[in-house]
């Protein structure tokens, strides 16, 4: 019994092996794939920014993943962090995050490709799945980033074994949809969206509609198993509120309001170029499937590219726009960015005969992706230059507040007012032009929020000094009048209205 298991494992271990081997180049397009996203991700790193959460994390060394059931966000952090007590470890923690991404980025070239041999356009197209400007985000922070490239992983894992039987596959599934909702839950529409596409091109490829209908029907069992486990077996709630979902009653209704909204928000934060780049290769996408088509196929293939197209956008921001308080952060919708991949490999993987519209397809292809490459210097460079001025800000609060007579021996509360907006030269860097530059960079100095007060808070030495809110400059004295703020003060008690 245990020899005929060990030979059955040898030999799905021989298979998977050979699959891999068969396409020639694969160190080849590893090391490209490794050199394209350190190369596009070192302007973010270099700017060696606290991002967000990031603040509270590298100040106190808390995890608290397991407050949203990213439990094996919470376990591996005892790993990669060797400490319970996190630490700030970058770059190694955006390191193993591009690792993540690289094999997830290759597993999906390997399933949308036909010839044994993977062609440098297909590495190219599948670049936005870590390159996209939402993805950027994730990438931002230092601690959370292997996690959300792992949950990128994971969702894809299971597509590998989609030759096994029945029970495996839908079992890798299961698995792989909890170790996504375990990790970050934004990449709960990866599966269904590489499904989708996939089932379409195993009816393109002359396979018969059942078999892709089957295919479907697996990965959807699988994949809601797993929601399932997850929702009454492991999911905590969630103190914010976040999680709550429509009834099955508002859910179509408010499903497709939400993703009108979603939308709204792509179209807010895509340059006018990137957008008009992008309908084209949705064109040709649907354009040369079409034309590719046998006689007596091509309405049908015209018309299932549109609705691969639909079910596409509808599935790539996952479970989202299904939740009451919907999360359009740009972290929370790099689903589209691994829409966008798919999009193109399949755009670029179509033309095998036509030479001049495969350059169209390619000229598209590398037009997009070039502005995404550019953008990650961009935003880098800006979050440096963003880093800096801040620090510039809270040094020049910081000396007029020590200069004010008061006893560091007692609490002293201190509210914050106003904000210091964004540095000059980031202003100059057209970031009103560019809706997501203006959402990724975050105001680190303002009134309002956590992360707004916390870095200015905890990173200087304030000692018993708490943050309070509604104090009255008309009860207080003036102390400082400059042009980049104003600051009260009496008894225990400090305003500080920032310009």
């Amino acid at each position: 019994m245990m020899m005929d298991i060990k030979l059955k494992i040898n030999e799905k271990y021989l298979c998977y092996k050979n699959l891999i081997l068969s396409f020639s180049n694969i160190k080849q397009s590893l090391i490209f794939l490794t050199l394209i996203y350190c190369v596009a991700y070192y302007p973010i790193i270099r700017a060696n920014v606290y991002y967000q959460d990031d603040i509270g994390r590298a100040a106190f060394g808390y995890r608290g993943w397991d407050n949203y059931s990213r439990y094996v966000s919470n376990f591996l952090s005892n790993f990669i962090h060797a400490n319970s007590h996190i630490a700030d470890i970058s770059p190694l923690t955006q390191l193993i995050a591009i690792s993540f991404l690289v094999v997830a980025s290759l597993i999906v070239v390997i399933m949308f490709s036909d010839k044994k041999k993977i062609s440098i356009w297909s590495l190219i197209a599948v670049l936005p799945i870590g390159l996209s400007p939402y993805f950027l985000e994730c990438i931002s922070y230092k601690f959370d980033s292997p996690y959300m490239a792992l949950s990128v992983l994971v969702s894809i894992v299971p597509l590998l074994f989609y030759k096994e039987d029945t029970i495996i596959y839908m079992g890798a599934s299961a698995l792989g949809t909890i170790l996504m909702c375990t990790t970050y839950q934004a990449s709960s529409g990866i599966f269904p969206l590489i499904v989708c596409f996939f089932a379409f091109k195993k009816w393109l490829d002359d396979e018969d509609i059942l078999s892709s209908f089957i295919f479907i029907f697996k990965s959807a069992f699988g994949y809601l198993i797993g929601l399932i486990i997850f929702k009454y077996l492991i999911m905590a709630p969630d103190p914010s509120g976040n999680n709550v979902m429509y009834s099955l009653f508002e859910l179509p209704k408010e499903f497709i309001n939400n993703l009108v909204l979603y939308y709204k928000v792509v179209n807010q934060d895509f340059d006018y170029k990137w957008k008009y780049l992008l309908i084209g290769i949705m064109f040709l996408f649907v354009f040369s499937n079409t034309v590719f088509a046998k006689k007596g196929k091509k309405t049908i293939v015209l018309l299932n590219s549109i609705l691969v197209l639909v079910i596409g956008l509808s599935v790539c921001f996952g479970l989202y726009p299904a939740l009451v308080n919907r999360l359009q952060t740009p972290r929370t919708m790099y689903g589209f960015g691994v829409f966008i991949a798919i999009l193109m490999l399949n755009t670029v993987n179509i033309f095998k005969f036509d030479v001049y519209k495969n350059y169209i397809s390619r000229f598209l292809i590398l037009g997009l992706c070039w502005s995404f490459f550019v953008l990650c210097f961009v935003y880098g460079n800006a979050l440096n230059v963003q880093q800096k001025y801040i620090d510039y800000r809270i040094q020049l609060v910081l000396s007029d507040i020590n200069k004010i007579n008061i006893d560091s021996n007692e609490l002293n509360q201190i509210d914050i007012q106003g904000s210091i907006g964004f540095s000059p030269v980031v202003k100059n860097m057209q970031l009103y032009k560019n809706g997501i530059l203006r959402r990724l960079i975050k105001e680190t100095f303002c009134s309002g929020s956590y992360f707004g007060s916390a870095y200015f808070l905890y990173y200087f030495g304030l000692e018993n000094v708490e943050q309070v809110e509604g104090l009255d400059k008309n009860n207080m004295d003036l102390k400082y009048e400059t042009q980049f703020h104003t600051i009260y003060s009496k008894d225990n008690k400090i305003l500080l209205i920032l310009k």
